[in-house]
C-alpha cells in the first residue's frame, strides 16, 4: 500500500519549482529566428524600394502643313468592364448582330438563335 502512495506522490506537480533551463531554449531560439527573418525582410524591402526619378515633359506640336502625324504609337485597347451574355434556351447561333468592341445597351439583341428545336418540343407538349 505504501508503494502505491509513494508512486502517487511522485506524480504530483510541484508548482513552486522553477522552470527548467532546457524548456527555455526552444523559445529563445525560435525568437531569434523570427527576429532574424523580420530583419532580412526589412532590409530586402529597403533595397527593392522604388527609386524616384525626375521626369521632364515636352510639348509636342504639329509643325507640318500636310496634316501628317507627329507621333505614331501602337498598343492595346482593354475594356473597362466585361459582361457575360447568356440565353434562356440553348440553340445554334444563326446570326451575330454585334462585333467585338462595340458598345451595347441593356436589352439590345446581340445574336439570333435557331429556336426550331424548342418550337418542336412545345408543339409535342401541346398534343399530350
Amino acid at each position: 500500500m505504501n508503494d502505491r502512495i509513494d508512486q502517487l506522490a511522485e506524480l504530483k506537480i510541484d508548482r513552486n519549482a522553477a522552470p527548467s533551463e532546457a524548456r527555455r531554449w526552444p523559445w529563445i531560439i525560435g525568437g531569434v529566428i523570427i527576429a532574424a527573418t523580420l530583419i532580412v525582410f526589412l532590409v530586402r524591402g529597403m533595397l527593392n524600394a522604388p527609386i524616384e526619378v525626375e521626369v521632364q515633359t515636352v510639348r509636342v506640336t504639329d509643325t507640318s502643313t500636310g496634316g501628317a502625324s507627329v507621333l505614331d504609337a501602337s498598343g492595346y485597347v482593354v475594356a473597362r468592364r466585361q459582361a457575360t451574355v447568356s440565353s434562356k434556351i440553348a440553340g445554334k447561333v444563326l446570326e451575330i448582330l454585334i462585333e467585338e468592341g462595340m458598345r451595347v445597351e441593356e436589352g439590345q439583341v446581340v445574336a439570333r438563335l435557331d429556336s426550331s428545336t424548342q418550337a418542336a418540343q412545345l408543339a409535342l407538349a401541346g398534343r399530350h
